[in-house]
């Protein structure tokens, strides 16, 4: 009865570790995750997103159907499109900035669009970013909207997201898919950020070399800021 007892345990204990290796395979996605930074003075923006294929879809009103629309799934009751796949794409600032002339401030966001028929757009930041997709979007999570522009483009089979038009405290991020661009504006006050930044470590090492607020009060001096 005992040595039954046992062997009933071990296929037990070995049928456990089965379903425990399976529920931990690794496989490859199709579409696969990315992520796309860049520095603008010294803020980091950044993107996490998945990147799924044209395939000869026609993917503008169909694939991705226009407006906000009902996915069949989750709680939400209507939907933008994830602009991406998979989990919720995610769009970082490591410092306040502006997205289209709209304040955003320093944190994670859900990355959706609403996509419409006429070139248009809204881009919608949301607080929530742990969700999968749109399916669970909430509009009292909305952090922004900005009304955008779309621009024809030469045919992209990868979604991408990518940084254009780079100045000393402006970009343009752009999704790119199938023959379709949305272009997002993103600005940052690098002399407040700037001066800030060193506001805040200037009572400690860095406050007591001179040579250090003599750069500062140059760098406010060439760039507009204010050091008091």
């Amino acid at each position: 009865m005992k040595q039954n007892n046992l062997t009933t345990f071990f296929m037990c204990l070995m049928l456990c570790i089965g379903f425990s290796m399976h529920a931990q395979l690794n496989t490859p996605r199709g579409s696969q995750q990315a992520t796309v930074s860049q520095r603008v003075g010294i803020s980091d923006i950044s993107i996490t997103y998945s990147r799924p294929s044209v395939k000869g879809r026609e993917i503008w009103g169909k694939l991705v159907p226009y407006g906000m629309n009902n996915l069949g799934f989750g709680t939400a009751e209507v939907s933008p499109w994830r602009a991406g796949a998979n989990e919720n794409t995610t769009i970082t600032f490591s410092h306040d900035a502006k997205v289209e002339g709209k304040t955003i401030k320093a944190g994670t966001y859900g990355f959706h669009i609403e996509v419409k028929p006429d070139n248009k757009a809204t881009i919608i930041l949301s607080h929530d970013t742990n969700s999968w997709g749109s399916f669970f979007y909430n509009p009292d999570q909305d952090a922004l909207r900005a009304d955008i522009i779309t621009k024809s483009t030469t045919h992209r089979e990868l979604l991408t997201y990518e940084f254009n038009a780079i100045t000393a405290n402006s970009t343009i991020v752009s999704l790119i898919w199938g023959k379709k661009e949305f272009p997002l504006n993103i600005e940052v006050d690098v002399t407040k950020i700037v001066l800030d930044d060193f506001r805040g470590k200037s009572n400690g090492q860095l406050g007591f070399q001179r040579q250090n607020w003599e750069n500062m009060a140059n760098f406010s001096l060439n760039n507009g800021g204010d050091l008091n």
